[in-house]
């Protein structure tokens, strides 16, 4: 019953017309998420605004992140990859690059190194399939799936290895309201401020949150959250390389 239920076999249309044919199911889903993921412009004056006073790295914290990538970070990254996820585009999975690391490292660290100085990424690294959950109801409305990006391993591994690298200065550069991914701080320091904040900004954060349910930060344009990045000197950390999306292919198994 389990896997029946993942197959995504018919959808309803606005008007309500069910549709059974494949080839007419995937043209629907298709333009429900091109739509849902489609970048909208957003308003210059506001970006510049939100980005006034933001935290700059030190010259010392800033060389530290232009530093060439070494094998060393990538195979920490390698190894840290969880094992039985599914594959993305190449369907390489994590634990192909586990078992053959000796010989895939070298060229794999050149490759990445080329890619960073030339501020083009593989397409596997900028390629995912999507993919479709079921959540609960009904399953004819395509609201009802849940979409799930699979990325090829390579590019985890080169995300991981400059997480890690990044973690190092996240306290420098992120203001002491946010604990998120901050070594040092707990999310109890964000539920107290919660406490103190006024009925209407509680009400403001509730209906921020419930409208990035619905429309995902990734429909922002690349000025609005990469245009603070670009003064700073980090190195592969400049938001060029990785662009500011992933190209996806919709996908969906019968």
């Amino acid at each position: 019953w389990r896997a029946a239920s993942k197959v995504l076999d018919h959808l309803k249309t606005s008007e309500g017309q069910v549709i059974i044919d494949p080839g007419e199911v995937r043209e629907h889903a298709v333009a429900f998420y091109r739509d849902l993921f489609v970048a909208e412009p957003s308003c210059p004056d506001a970006a510049r605004e939100l980005h006034v006073g933001l935290l700059r790295l030190g010259a010392l914290e800033a060389g530290k992140l232009e530093q060439e990538l070494s094998l060393a970070e990538l195979a920490a990254a390698a190894a840290g990859l969880a094992s039985g996820k599914a594959p993305g585009l190449d369907g390489l999975p994590a634990e192909f690059y586990k078992a053959f690391w000796p010989l895939l490292s070298p060229c794999l660290l050149r490759v990445f190194q080329e890619s960073l100085a030339d501020k083009v990424l593989l397409i596997s690294c900028r390629r995912a399939v999507l993919t479709l959950l079921p959540k609960k109801g009904d399953l004819g409305c395509i609201k009802n799936w849940w979409p799930v990006s699979l990325l090829c391993a390579d590019y985890k591994i080169l995300a991981k290895a400059l997480a890690t690298r990044l973690r190092t200065v996240m306290a420098s550069i992120t203001g002491p309201e946010q604990s998120y991914c901050v070594p040092g701080r707990t999310i109890q320091d964000n539920l107290f401020l919660l406490r103190l904040q006024p009925a209407n900004s509680l009400a403001w954060m509730l209906a921020f949150s419930l409208w990035t349910r619905r429309k995902p930060l990734t429909r922002w344009t690349t000025p609005t959250f990469f245009g603070p990045w670009r003064p700073l000197p980090l190195g592969p950390f400049s938001p060029e390389p990785a662009g500011s999306c992933i190209d996806t292919l919709p996908a969906y198994s019968r």
